[in-house]
Parts: C-alpha cells; sequence; structure tokens
C-alpha cells in the first residue's frame, strides 16, 4: 500500500506545533480559589485575541476569572497588555493587590500595590476605531479587583485572578 505524499507544512502551521508542543510541557498553574459554575479560567495570550476573551468572559459577570500565564512572567515584568487591564481596575477605584504563594501556606498575607507600580501602557499610534472598542473591553472590568499571584522564591507570576466586587 502506497502512502499520499504529504504536504510541507506552512511556516503558521510551523509556528502553531510549536505553541502546542510548548503548552503541552507547561506546569499546571495552582488555582488561588476552587474554581467552579461562577469561574471562569483564561490562559494569557499577548495579542488582542486575549482583551476579547477576557472581555468577553467578564461581561458574563462571573464571581471569579483566573488568567494564567503558561511562559515565564515575573512581577517586574508583566507585560503591557495585562498592565493595562490593571490600571482600569485602579482607575475605576478598585484593589489591585499581590499575594505570594510562598508565604500563603505560612500565613502571612498580601498586600496592595501601589498605583505607580504599575506601568502605564505605552499608547502606540492606532486608529481611532480600534482604540474605542479596547477603551470598550477594558471597559468591561470596572467592577472587579485583582490579586496578582506570585511566588516569592523565583519572582514568576502565576496568574492574575479577578474578583468581582460586592456591591
Amino acid at each position: 500500500m502506497k502512502l499520499p505524499k504529504s504536504a510541507p507544512l506552512s511556516r503558521s502551521g510551523l509556528v502553531l506545533v510549536a505553541v502546542l508542543s510548548f503548552a503541552g510541557c507547561a506546569q499546571p498553574v495552582p488555582a488561588l480559589t476552587a474554581s467552579g459554575p461562577d469561574s471562569e479560567a483564561l490562559t494569557f495570550l499577548d495579542a488582542d485575541e486575549f482583551d476579547s476573551s477576557l472581555s468577553n468572559a467578564l461581561a458574563a459577570d462571573p464571581a471569579i476569572v483566573h488568567v494564567a500565564f503558561v511562559g515565564q512572567t515575573s512581577m517586574n515584568h508583566l507585560p503591557a497588555r495585562m498592565n493595562a487591564w490593571l490600571e482600569e481596575i485602579q482607575t475605576n477605584d478598585g484593589q489591585v493587590t499581590t499575594i505570594d504563594i510562598s508565604k500563603v501556606t505560612r500565613g502571612e498575607t498580601h498586600r496592595g500595590v501601589d498605583s505607580g507600580t504599575i506601568l502605564d501602557a505605552v499608547d502606540l499610534p492606532i486608529p481611532i476605531r480600534d482604540r474605542i472598542a479596547r477603551e470598550n473591553r477594558l471597559a468591561r472590568v470596572k467592577d472587579y479587583d485583582a490579586s496578582i499571584v506570585f511566588d516569592g522564591r523565583t519572582g514568576q507570576t502565576r496568574e492574575i485572578v479577578f474578583t468581582r466586587r460586592a456591591g
């Protein structure tokens, strides 16, 4: 039996294979709280599609939205895209706190993040239509607080947990 020739992988196909291979090797991210029917879980991707996914998740009004980081992300180098979401929370009188998971097991508490800690995202020249669409997506976070969950031993950010504010 003769097998058909397979078509060579395109460049985008190779990238997809690489991404899926990397994702399969990623270690699971421990959740801060148990997931349930009133929570959503997303994986961060530094792309417009992530903004849409997070905006849609928040629009469903769950109590908790977990955003996990697959790659190495540190507290000092959060992606500008994620900073924009955290900045929007603070703009709407929300709280952004940090939780060191290496200290949680020892019973220590977390602390708030000063507004100066969150870096302003550089507002690159983008068409006004795209800017308005992005602002509308970010507006969905107005009723949420956020906790940046990191490992103090390694400095790596594990996840950001968006929690709907009471009231």
